[in-house]
């Protein structure tokens, strides 16, 4: 999905990986829109100093990977990039509206002069405490990240949120520089959007779901109608995230999530004819050829 959002905003891209199993695994299943494939290792503590200041518990690996772009950026001259999740996010929406959406977004950042600006992934599951990365535009031309990074002389700064967690990765070291207002931090939703966090989504429906944007709400029906739990289903959205319309509907989720991410698209005839279900996850608009 990712390559075809690129693909249609006829941009570069850098694969982060430090595993060259997970390598060649993305260059066997993907579709490229290009042969100029590019995969960088993350960088380690000989480029990256005091890395081990902005994360707690297992987040090491995670943290190198996701400093990895401002660096990279800085070594190369580039003014703004989208740092992406691209393993576990996804919208449910055509390539082209993705792509018009990211644009809005973007445009947003630079019209309100904000540093930083994120998908609303954690936001409002956390009633507005919790900035995080995920799909997100940097303009890096504004604010000298790496400088911040290096001088983080100590883990003092998690202790303004020792009542509400206990493992600290970098998505909380921006929302300690949100709250502490050393950058201007937004973020952003895409209404009547659907969106799919992967993960195990009926053991781990906190930390990985489903869910979309609608009226002023975010719902997550596994939440919402599985564990049929409208209270921490359906909650409202944060104050203060810009709202975006390309024209998203449920419509257009549910045929991307049908024929595009769940795995009944492999049945071979006799299995859709064995479950009488010729058409479910069956529309030859959405396949490769």
């Amino acid at each position: 999905m990712w390559l075809d959002v690129i693909k249609a905003i006829g941009a570069d891209y850098y694969f982060v990986c430090d595993n060259k199993w997970l390598e060649h695994k993305v260059l066997k299943s993907c579709f490229f829109p290009n042969r100029d494939i590019k995969f960088i290792s993350s960088f380690g503590k000989n480029r990256i100093h005091n890395a081990e200041n902005l994360y707690t518990g297992n987040w090491k690996n995670a943290t190198y990977a996701h400093l990895t772009p401002f660096y990279h950026a800085k070594q190369n001259g580039y003014e703004n990039f989208w740092s992406i999740d691209a393993d576990d996010t996804f919208f449910l929406m055509n390539a082209d509206r993705t792509a018009l959406a990211l644009k809005y977004a973007q445009n947003y950042a630079l019209d309100s002069r904000m540093d930083i600006i994120s998908l609303d992934m954690w936001l409002s599951r956390t009633c507005g405490r919790h900035w995080s990365f995920g799909v997100t535009y940097v303009d890096a031309g504004r604010v000298d990240y790496t400088e911040i990074f290096d001088n983080i002389g100590s883990r003092a700064w998690m202790g303004s949120y020792n009542d509400i967690e206990e493992i600290f990765n970098l998505d909380w070291f921006f929302t300690y520089l949100r709250d502490k207002k050393e950058i201007n931090v937004g973020s952003f939703y895409v209404e009547g959007c659907w969106f799919v966090h992967f993960g195990n989504f009926i053991s781990n429906p906190i930390y990985s779901w489903i869910n979309y944007w609608e009226s002023g709400k975010i719902h997550y029906p596994i939440l919402e109608s599985v564990y049929n739990n409208e209270e921490i289903g359906c909650l409202n959205i944060a104050d203060k995230i810009f709202s975006i319309d390309v024209g998203a509907s449920k419509e257009e989720g549910m045929k991307i999530l049908e024929n595009r991410v769940c795995k009944s698209r492999y049945f071979k005839k006799k299995q859709h004819k064995l479950f009488n279900n010729e058409t479910f996850a069956n529309n030859r608009d959405f396949f490769r050829i």
